[in-house]
């Protein structure tokens, strides 16, 4: 007997799977409706099902279950210019480690010029598609699809860890005082590096969000990439995108007033009416938010103008980096970035030799008495 699985993802034929049954006709046609039902819940292709196939289909079931459209968004991305134009005619079953292991190898050579200095992709960026290849692969396998996952055997490169160092407190003034007349660039910078937020949760800041009576202020919301521009979706993070709220002190409370107290007078000259309740970082008093990207692309921007190596994650850096030196106790500064203690240390905690001096002498104190 024959099914109908779909069209080839590639040649767009129709394509059947086909299985033999031994016995009454009675015994056939109940096997055939099995087979059928197990086909309408996508758990064949094939025996050529390809790797496009299931990429695709995996798609359409993260959009089924949920998963945020700007993350989906991302996944095709790679998918549609790396995985599917190297891999997507491979059969599932015939896909190797060995066959992983070898676009790895490709996708880091591809473009090397020794000449003009060009490289291929980055080993992190090589280890985001084998990700999601394991992740596909891993729910072809829930799918009955494949018996076992390639990508478990495969080679991704190791993890490589940036060479830059997380911002001082004086390149932080130094690029702040860089942005002259430019007071939302200003506060941004100065809001990302007292609060560590990321620039999506810096966006989607409202004035709402901002408690004056109790110096405090509410991440509730992150406006991100995505087709069309901005959206606005929940937090990012494992606790399913729950709301945060931060302590400001008197000067993130300064800054804050003095940026109203800007926006009211931009308001004044513009002759347009202000939205008190709107937007906080905005270029036209509330109405339209910031952004994203476009406040990402204004800080590295400035930074290259100004010598300092700073970007929006850096700001987050730097925040985390400053909390754990100062003393403030990891799980405090874990809360204040939305991050685990565990993921706070491994990432974003920084060497610094002024700590690293104070606990010589700590300790050298200890031993050798408070003379020494």
């Amino acid at each position: 007997m024959r099914v109908y699985v779909g069209p080839d993802p590639s040649t767009k034929r129709p394509r059947q799977i086909e299985r033999t049954v031994r016995g009454t006709k009675t015994a056939a046609e109940a096997e055939r409706r099995k087979l059928e039902r197990e086909v309408s819940e996508g758990k064949h292709v094939g025996a050529k099902g390809t790797v496009a196939e299931l990429l695709a289909t995996w798609l359409e079931h993260l959009e089924r279950v949920g998963r945020r459209s700007v993350t989906v968004d991302t996944y095709r991305t790679v998918i549609d210019a790396h995985l599917s134009p190297a891999l997507g005619t491979v059969q599932l079953r015939k896909l190797t480690a060995y066959d992983l292991d070898a676009y790895y190898k490709s996708k880091a050579q591809a473009g090397g010029n020794a000449r003009t200095k060009t490289t291929g992709l980055g080993p992190n960026t090589i280890r985001q598609h084998h990700a999601l290849l394991s992740s596909a692969l891993t729910q072809a396998v829930r799918w009955g699809w494949i018996d076992k996952n390639p990508a478990a055997a495969a080679s991704p490169p190791g993890k490589k860890k940036s060479g830059r160092k997380a911002p001082e407190p004086a390149q932080i003034r130094a690029l702040i005082d860089a942005c002259e007349d430019d007071v939302d660039l200003a506060t941004a910078i100065a809001l990302g590096a007292i609060t560590g937020a990321r620039r999506g949760e810096l966006c989607g800041l409202q004035w709402t969000d901002v408690d004056w009576d109790e110096a405090k202020i509410r991440f509730e919301r992150q406006r991100v990439p995505g087709k069309g521009g901005d959206h606005t979706t929940p937090l990012k993070g494992r606790d399913g995108g729950d709301a945060k709220t931060l302590s400001l002190g008197a000067g993130g409370v300064a800054i804050l007033r003095r940026y109203w107290e800007a926006l009211d007078a931009r308001a004044s000259e513009l002759g347009i009416e202000r939205d008190p309740a709107g937007w906080l970082l905005s270029h036209d008093c509330g109405h339209t938010p910031m952004n994203a990207k476009g406040l990402g692309h204004s800080i590295t921007a400035l930074g290259q103008r100004a010598g300092l190596p700073v970007t929006t994650h850096y700001l987050r850096y730097f925040a985390a980096t400053q909390m754990v030196g100062a003393g403030v106790d990891i799980r405090t500064a874990a809360g204040r970035l939305g991050h685990t203690p565990e993921m706070l240390l491994r990432v974003y905690a920084d060497f610094m030799p002024s700590r690293d001096l104070e606990a010589a002498r700590g300790l050298e104190a200890m031993v050798l008495g408070p003379e020494a």
